[in-house]
C-alpha cells in the first residue's frame, strides 16, 4: 500500500474476465469490488478494481503492454491467459518482467481461465444432501474442508504451492533453459500466487449452489468456456476471501504485537521496513536500477528493456497511438489516408453488446489505411503513417495488427510483413515538433519485417535515439492495419 491509502488492483485476461456473454457489471472482478470496497473503506483505504482484460486476446504483445493497460500504480495484479498461452512461459515471463519494473512491484496472481460447465441435463432432478460415509453428502462441507478453512493462508499456500511449480506456463518447455521455473528464477522480485477453481467446484457438481444453472448466462446462450453469473460470483467471492485473509492475518500480527508490548511493535515495524526496502525500492525498476531484475530466460528484446508500448486498444491508462503520430492536429487520432475504426472482427458484437446494454469497456480500436485502386502509393500521395520511436537501445521495432484468433482476414486486407513497407528516418532533431507535415517518410531507409509472436512482426534493428518511422501499402489494393506499437 502507498502512502496515499489507496490499493489498486488491475484484472488483466481474455474474455473471461471481461466478463463477455454476461453484463460487464457481473464480471468477477466487479465481484471482488462490490466485496471489498466497504471493508476497505472501514480500513480507511480507498481501493479502486480495474477490470482491463481483452476478449480473443493473445499473449503477445498485451503481456508486455501491462502498464499500459493496468497502468503503474497497480499493487496486485492478475493473469488469466491459461486459455490463449497456457503453455507458452515466453509471454508470460514478459508479463512478470513488466509487473516487477512497475514502482510499487505488486504481487501477481495467476489464474486459470477454465471453470467448470455443464448443461442442466447433466444434473439429476433429485439434488438432495448426500451422507458422506455412504459416499453421499450431508452438510455444504467435509470435516476436512471445514478443517483446512480454518488453516492461516500461509499454510495453505504451502500446502498447495504445486499448483504453481507444474503450472507449464511457469515453466521453461525447451532450450538450453528447459526445465528452469520462471517462479525461481524471479523470486526476489515477484510475489505469486495462483487461483485454480476447477477441481473445487467439480467436486460439488449439480449440488447446491452448483446446481443445473450455474453455468447460466444472464441472456442464455453463449460460449462454454465463458462463466455464468454464478461461476463469476464463485471467482470472485474465493479472490475476495483471498485477500480478506491475507488482512486478517496482517491484523492478527499486529494486535498481537500490540499485546506485546511496545518493543515487539517496534521490531515488527523495523523488520517490515527493511522487507520494503529490500523487495521494493523506491526507484525499483527505473533506468538506473534495471539490474535488480535477472537476465530473462525466453523474451529476448521483448523484456530486456521495459517497453515503451502504444496502442489504441481499450482499457488502456496510458499510451494511445496518436501520442507517437507525427503530423496530425491537436485533437486528431489518424493521419490522412488512414481511419480510426473497430477492429472489423468486433464491430457486429460490440454494436449488439451496446443494443443489450451489457456495458463490456474491452473495445478493440485500429488504425487501418485506406488508400484503394491498384499500384503502389506513390511519393507525396495521402497514405504514409509515420511516428516518432525513441529506443533507448539498439532493438527491433514491433509493429502489431489486429489479431484473428479462430478467424481469418476478409479479402483485401493483409498481414504487415507481405503488405506494408517499412522506413526509418534516423536522428531527427529535439526541436522538429510532431506536428510537423513530414512528407519523407518513403525516402527514409527501408526495413524489413519478420514475424515474431502471435500477430506482431519486428523491424530490421534500430539505433537509440529519436527517429521517424514510416508505414505505408505497398499496393492501393491491400489495405494494412496497426493495432500496437512497442519500442525498447
Amino acid at each position: 500500500m502507498n502512502n496515499s491509502s489507496s490499493f489498486v488492483v488491475a484484472f488483466t485476461g481474455s474474455s473471461v474476465t471481461a466478463g463477455h456473454d454476461n453484463f460487464f457489471n457481473e464480471s468477477y472482478p466487479m465481484v471482488v469490488e462490490r466485496n471489498l470496497v466497504p471493508i476497505f473503506n472501514k480500513l480507511g483505504i480507498h481501493l479502486e478494481v480495474r477490470n482491463v482484460a481483452l476478449g480473443n486476446n493473445p499473449c503477445y504483445p498485451y503481456d508486455a503492454c501491462i502498464s499500459t493497460h493496468a497502468g503503474d500504480d497497480v499493487d496486485l495484479i492478475t493473469w488469466e491467459q491459461s486459455m490463449n498461452c497456457g503453455r507458452d512461459p515466453n509471454p508470460v515471463e514478459a508479463f512478470l518482467r513488466s509487473a516487477a519494473r512497475m514502482p510499487k512491484r505488486p504481487m501477481v496472481v495467476f489464474m486459470n481461465s477454465g471453470t467448470p460447465f455443464w448443461k442442466p441435463s447433466a444434473c439429476s432432478q433429485d439434488n438432495s444432501e448426500i451422507d458422506e460415509e455412504n459416499n453421499t453428502r450431508t452438510s455444504p462441507f467435509s470435516r476436512a474442508e471445514v478443517a483446512l478453512s480454518r488453516l492461516p493462508l500461509s499454510l495453505v499456500a504451502n500446502m498447495t504451492s504445486h499448483l504453481l511449480e507444474t503450472a507449464p506456463f511457469l515453466v521453461v518447455q525447451e532450450g538450453k533453459h528447459q526445465g528452469e521455473s520462471l517462479l525461481n528464477h524471479y523470486a526476489d522480485v515477484v510475489a505469486p500466487s495462483i487461483q485454480s477453481v476447477n477441481s473445487a467446484i467439480n467436486a460439488y457438481k449439480c449440488q447446491g449452489p452448483y446446481g443445473p444453472g450455474f453455468g447460466a448466462k444472464t441472456l442464455g446462450g453463449g460460449k462454454d468456456w465463458h462463466p455464468g453469473v454464478l461461476g463469476h460470483r464463485f471467482r470472485g467471492d474465493t479472490f475476495s476471501y483471498f485477500l480478506l485473509e491475507i488482512i486478517r492475518e496482517a491484523l492478527s500480527e499486529v494486535i498481537s504485537a500490540q499485546l506485546s508490548g511496545k518493543k515487539r511493535l517496534r521490531a515488527m515495524h523495523d523488520e517490515t521496513i527493511q522487507y520494503l526496502n529490500h523487495h521494493m525500492p523506491t526507484e525499483n525498476m527505473t533506468r538506473g536500477n534495471q539490474q535488480t531484475l535477472p537476465p530473462p530466460l525466453l523474451c529476448g528484446d521483448a523484456c530486456t528493456e521495459e517497453a515503451q508500448c502504444f496502442t489504441y486498444y481499450q482499457p488502456a491508462q496510458k499510451n494511445p497511438i496518436s501520442n507517437i503520430l507525427v503530423g496530425i492536429s491537436d485533437g486528431e487520432i489518424a493521419p490522412p489516408g488512414w481511419s480510426y475504426e473497430l477492429s472489423w472482427f468486433d464491430i457486429h458484437g460490440v454494436a449488439k453488446a451496446r443494443q443489450q446494454g451489457r456495458g463490456y469497456v474491452d473495445l478493440k480500436y485500429i488504425l487501418i489505411s485506406n488508400s484503394t485502386g491498384t499500384g503502389p502509393l506513390e511519393e507525396g500521395e495521402d497514405g504514409v503513417l509515420t511516428m516518432v520511436i525513441t529506443p533507448r537501445t539498439r532493438s527491433a521495432v514491433w509493429l502489431c495488427e489486429v489479431q484473428r484468433g479462430f478467424l481469418t482476414y476478409p479479402p483485401g486486407k493483409g498481414d504487415l510483413d507481405k503488405a506494408a513497407n517499412v522506413a526509418v528516418t534516423v536522428n531527427i532533431p529535439d526541436s522538429t515538433p510532431l506536428s510537423h507535415r513530414f512528407v519523407e517518410g518513403m525516402k527514409g531507409t527501408p526495413l524489413s519485417l519478420t514475424h515474431v509472436a502471435d500477430e506482431c512482426y519486428a523491424t530490421d534493428p534500430v539505433d537509440p535515439g529519436r527517429h521517424f518511422l514510416s508505414v505505408w501499402q505497398k499496393d492501393k489494393g491491400v489495405q494494412i492495419n496497426i493495432a500496437y506499437v512497442l519500442f525498447w
